[in-house]
C-alpha cells in the first residue's frame, strides 16, 4: 500500500492506474472499525484499484464540537488498510485540502435538524466529498456514515453539481449503512434514498 500525503503525491499515485482499470474511492475520517473494513473489502471485490481518504475534516466541526478529542491513530488505521487489500492511502493535513484564502463551499439546503442544530457541518461534509471525488476520479465511491443524513448530504451534492465520479457509463456511488446489529451492511446503489 502507498501513502500520499499531498494532492500532488495523489494525483501520482492515479495517474500510475492503467486505463480500463475500475477505482475506489472511500472517504473516511480515521478510526476504523469493522464497518470501515467492510467497504475497503467490498471495494476490493468490486475494483481494480482502491483509495482510501483518512482525513479528520476541520470543516464538519462547530464551535465546542469535539475535533481535538476525535480519535486519530495513523499507524493502526494504514495497518489495517493495508491488511484489508487498499492500494492507496491518503492522508493530507488540512492545509493540504483547505490552503491559506480557501474560500470556496459546497452548502447542501433542507438539511434537517442536525443542520440545524451544527450549522455548516454538511457544509463541511458536502466540500471534501466534492473535493476528494475530484482528485481521485473513482469510478465508484463508497460511504458508509453513521448516520442517514450524511448519505443524503452525499448524495444530493453528487446529484446537485451533476458530477459522477467519472463520467462514463458504469459511474456509480453505493452506500453503505454502518450498523451495530449486523457487520456486512448491504451495498445499495444509487439512485437510492437513505433507508
Amino acid at each position: 500500500m502507498n501513502v500520499g500525503r499531498t494532492i500532488a503525491e495523489l494525483r501520482e499515485e492515479r495517474a500510475r492506474v492503467a486505463g480500463g482499470e475500475t477505482v475506489a474511492l472511500v472517504p473516511t475520517m480515521g478510526a476504523f472499525h469493522e464497518g470501515h473494513l467492510a467497504l475497503f473489502r467490498a471495494a476490493r471485490a468490486e475494483c481494480d484499484a482502491v483509495f482510501v481518504s483518512l482525513f479528520v475534516n476541520p470543516a464538519q466541526f462547530g464551535a465546542g464540537e469535539d475535533l481535538e478529542r476525535y480519535p486519530r491513530d495513523e499507524r493502526r488505521d494504514a495497518a489495517l488498510a493495508e491488511a484489508a487489500g487498499v492500494d492507496v492511502l491518503f492522508v493530507p493535513s488540512a492545509d493540504e485540502l483547505y490552503p491559506p484564502g480557501f474560500a470556496t463551499w459546497v452548502d447542501v439546503a433542507d438539511t434537517g435538524a442536525e443542520g440545524e442544530a451544527r450549522p455548516g457541518h454538511f457544509r463541511g461534509v458536502a466540500t471534501v466529498c466534492l473535493k476528494l471525488v475530484n482528485l481521485v476520479r473513482p469510478d465508484v465511491a463508497y460511504f458508509g456514515p453513521s448516520r442517514p443524513s450524511a448519505t443524503t448530504t452525499a448524495s444530493r451534492c453528487r446529484r446537485g453539481t451533476r458530477i459522477s465520479p467519472r463520467p462514463t457509463g458504469r459511474a456509480r456511488w453505493h452506500y453503505r449503512a454502518r450498523s451495530r446489529a449486523r457487520a456486512e451492511p448491504r451495498i445499495r446503489s444509487q439512485p437510492c434514498a437513505p433507508s
